[in-house]
């Protein structure tokens, strides 16, 4: 293949995975720079707690999803420090394992009992050592930026048509980390289960919840095989100009 031949297809291939690629990124619980009315350490601010595990549960009302463009991978999810006593913090590191779900549960409507609120697609979308910081950086609406980010290892297809969504995170061991940002109002689309123990199979229910950006991507779209009948004739005929060249 020729050099010119493999820019096309090159060009090709990477302007429809580009397009491919157009994430989605969506805020539940509060504004993008309007702070919640609450704060919480769980699941990462265990020493806030003299140590210890954690487990917490959190629910999203589909409405919070709404402007989902249907069925997409969940890639990455982001807490922001609270506003008033958030502070920046650097290089914790945590043992987590983060589980999603599609369940039928609501806000407000959450199980003590953990299995309770989990739905039949659970699937474990990060499991090992992560490490978080925040810059604690101050928007213009009082709320500051969402840069504690965990970015899942195996995406989750979240289909809001299917039900809520169900995040499940573990927190083993003890770390420092910052107050994030939360609401504590119900009929917000969010509520939560909390344990201070990582392996416990029931928690205490309220209504707050941490509030939390969304990266979704689309489902992958194959090549349409006309373009890939073009990119071939094209790398077919570079072929052959290159061979009666040598005659």
């Amino acid at each position: 293949m020729n050099g010119i031949a493999l820019a096309i297809v090159l060009c090709l291939a990477l302007g429809h995975g580009a397009a491919a690629r157009a994430a989605t990124v969506l805020i539940a619980g509060a504004g993008a720079e309007t702070d919640g009315n609450y704060n919480s350490g769980f699941p990462f601010n265990t020493s806030l707690f003299r140590g210890g595990s954690m487990r917490l549960q959190q629910v999203y009302e589909a409405g919070e999803l709404a402007a989902l463009p249907g069925p997409q991978y969940l890639t990455a999810i982001a807490f922001r420090a609270d506003g008033a006593y958030g502070k920046g913090f650097t290089a914790a590191t945590l043992d987590l394992r983060i589980d999603l779900s599609t369940t039928p549960r609501g806000a407000d409507d959450l199980s003590a009992k953990f299995t309770d609120n989990i739905g039949p697609d659970r699937h474990t979308v990060f499991e090992g050592t992560i490490t978080l910081s925040s810059a604690a950086t101050a928007m213009t609406g009082g709320a500051r930026l969402f840069d504690i980010v965990l970015a899942l290892t195996d995406p989750f297809l979240f289909d809001p048509a299917r039900g809520n969504l169900l995040l499940d995170i573990r927190s083993f061991g003890t770390t420092a980390t910052t107050q994030m940002d939360a609401v504590n109002t119900r009929a917000d689309g969010l509520s939560r289960v909390v344990a201070r123990d990582a392996y416990a199979t029931t928690g205490a229910a309220d209504t707050v919840g941490l509030v939390t950006e969304f990266t979704f991507q689309p489902r992958p779209v194959p090549l349409p095989p006309p373009i890939w009948l073009l990119a071939t004739s094209l790398v077919a005929l570079a072929d052959l100009g290159r061979r009666r060249g040598r005659r």
